[in-house]
């Protein structure tokens, strides 16, 4: 409804500061939640958006989420991201703790290969597109300015139906990428990173951003 979407755009343009964060849920005919952090201070933004398994049941919904992320990609360009279940996340160990992993890309590098995985160039790049576009998935779609979706099976709700086939499966995919492009279950980070886009210029916004909190910091002691 424009009301609406008016409303939402009046709330994200007076959101002021470094860190913006907008979540917006609805209940109702489905649980959907939509979680945008902008933050100066992190190397990437982020976009989550969350909708309640049992509306995948429906193979047409299935469909229609897809080509929403395919069009969520296309619109943002980003370096990496993924379609999963909270049951897909493996726990990985740190001494004596287990923990879920969080993203990390640039000190730990990828966290796994979940149902639907999109790659941006940089990726394709680092795998190679001969490489990537043989995995042992269910499929692989190109998409805009160079990147991939690597689609494990023919639904997420696979990993319900047979969980043990699904490791098997995406354990597979990343030995056929590479295991060092991905942190362990033993929280090992990976030894192997991609040459990340407009790096540069997102450092250079941390770095200010830094420097204009630590100055604020000072002017006020």
């Amino acid at each position: 409804m424009p009301e609406i979407q008016n409303t939402i755009l009046d709330e994200w343009e007076g959101l002021r500061g470094p860190t913006k964060t907008f979540n917006l849920l609805r209940w109702n005919p489905v649980q959907v939640q939509i979680i945008v952090e902008l933050d100066d201070f992190a190397n990437f933004d982020s976009l989550s958006l969350h909708v309640a398994k049992s509306y995948f049941a429906d193979f047409s919904n299935l469909s229609g989420f897809l080509e929403i992320s395919r069009k969520l990609y296309s619109l943002l360009s980003p370096c990496y991201g993924d379609l999963s279940t909270w049951e897909m996340h493996r726990r990985v160990k740190s001494s004596s703790v287990e923990s879920w992993p969080g993203t990390d890309l640039v000190r730990k590098g990828l966290p796994g290969i979940y149902w639907a995985n999109f790659f941006g160039p940089e990726y394709v790049g680092m795998f190679g597109r001969n490489q990537l576009f043989s995995a042992p998935c269910f499929k692989v779609e190109e998409l805009p300015v160079g990147g991939a979706l690597l689609i494990l099976t023919e639904s997420p709700l696979d990993f319900e139906r047979g969980p043990s086939v699904f490791e098997h499966r995406r354990d597979a995919v990343r030995r056929h990428l590479g295991i060092d492009a991905f942190y362990g279950d033993d929280s090992k980070p990976a030894t192997r990173f991609p040459n990340f886009r407009f790096w540069k210029e997102r450092q250079a916004l941390v770095e200010e951003s830094l420097r204009r909190w630590k100055s604020q910091r000072g002017s006020r002691r």
